[in-house]
Order: C-alpha cells, then sequence, then structure tokens
C-alpha cells in the first residue's frame, strides 16, 4: 500500500517584529472564572503571522518549531552595543514561556492543535531590532522516531 498526500507543505519562515512576549498564567477575575490577559497581544501575534501564512492549509502531521527570540540591547549598555549584538540573552523572560506564546498564538492559521508540535527548539539573542524569528519544519508523518538513537551511550 502506498501513502500519498494531497499537498506537500514547505518549510516556512516567519518573523514577527516587536518585542517578544512570554506566555503568563491564567488570570482570575472577580468570581474563580480565568481570563486570558493577553488575548490582544496574541491577536497581533496571530495577524501578522496570518500575513505571511497566506493561503497555504493547515500543518496536519508532526512539525518541528525552531524559535530566535531578538531582545533589544538596554540604553544603559550604548558603549558596549557591538559587544552584546548575537550575544545570549541570559535574562528573563525564560525560553519556555516564550515558545509557548507562540505555540498558542499560532494555533488556528498554522495548525488546528498544538500537539503536532513534537520538538520545540529555542534562543534568547540581543539585538538592535526586537523581533521573533520561527521556523515550521514538517516531518513526514510516516517517518519513524526512534528516541534511543539519540541517547547511545
Amino acid at each position: 500500500m502506498m501513502y500519498t498526500r494531497i499537498l506537500e507543505m514547505p518549510v516556512m519562515k516567519y518573523v514577527v517584529p516587536g518585542t517578544p512576549v512570554p506566555l503568563q498564567r491564567p488570570r482570575y477575575g472577580m468570581g474563580t472564572r480565568p481570563f486570558d490577559a493577553q488575548k490582544h497581544q496574541k491577536l497581533e501575534f496571530k495577524n501578522c503571522v496570518e500575513a505571511q501564512h497566506g493561503n497555504l492549509p493547515f500543518y496536519t502531521y508532526p512539525i518541528q518549531l525552531i524559535a530566535f527570540f531578538h531582545f533589544i540591547i538596554p540604553k544603559t549598555s550604548v558603549t558596549r552595543t557591538d559587544e552584546l549584538m548575537n550575544t545570549p540573552h541570559v535574562f528573563r523572560p525564560d525560553v519556555s514561556n516564550l515558545i509557548k506564546f507562540v505555540e498558542d498564538s499560532v494555533e488556528g492559521i498554522l495548525y488546528r492543535d498544538d500537539s503536532i508540535v513534537y520538538t520545540a527548539f529555542g534562543m534568547k539573542f540581543w539585538s538592535d531590532v526586537p523581533r521573533t524569528e520561527f521556523i515550521i519544519i514538517p516531518v513526514d508523518s510516516y517517518t519513524k522516531v526512534n528516541p534511543h538513537e539519540f541517547y547511545k551511550w
């Protein structure tokens, strides 16, 4: 039996300008019902990605997410700007919350559910232009992944 797909999805790169935003915990109002305090930020992020994605369909099989978060160099470091450019950013926010924000924001544009992301990798840098860049790499759903190949002692 041969498996075929209607459309092969390409590797895509998206760039969202602005300071990278981490995912926050849900907030609680007067009662015990939670609400999303980042609804507006997610909507702006989603609109920018949607403009770049165009009319391509959803990813429906496993994908890898590689994200690069560029934070602006502080004004107090004007003399060290060249030194800090493209060096690791080791302060808050942490990478895992930044990746979670990207995964949650693009749900409904790139994929129906963020559970198809089977690998997520992120890095934070100092830069003169704050932005979030991420690459989506589709993985053939019929390729078997053996985790023991990566952990040979």
